[in-house]
């Protein structure tokens, strides 16, 4: 089959992170509102729901830790997402 290698640096993503997400409202509304918000933006390019101590993890790249933590820190101090915590 046929694969293709991408440097993320190239792409202008220093930072690739698996970035984890804890809900603290673990209602359906709650939880399509996160997965539709974390889906839509272009820095999460893979979402994956786990069990245990957290409920999402998600492949998150940009192009700095700077902009990695405002990105994270907006999803968590958006009340309407519902999110814990993210780690």
């Amino acid at each position: 089959g046929y694969a293709a290698l991408l440097d993320p640096a190239a792409l202008g993503h220093a930072i690739c992170a698996l970035t984890e997400f804890a809900m603290r409202d673990a209602s359906t509304a709650a939880r399509q509102r996160l997965e539709r918000t974390l889906t839509a933006h272009p820095a999460v390019v893979e979402v994956q729901v786990v069990n245990g101590e957290y409920d999402y993890v998600a492949r998150i790249v940009a192009p700095s830790l700077l902009a990695y933590e405002e990105l994270v820190d907006g999803f968590l101090g958006d009340p309407q997402l519902g999110v814990a915590r993210i780690h």
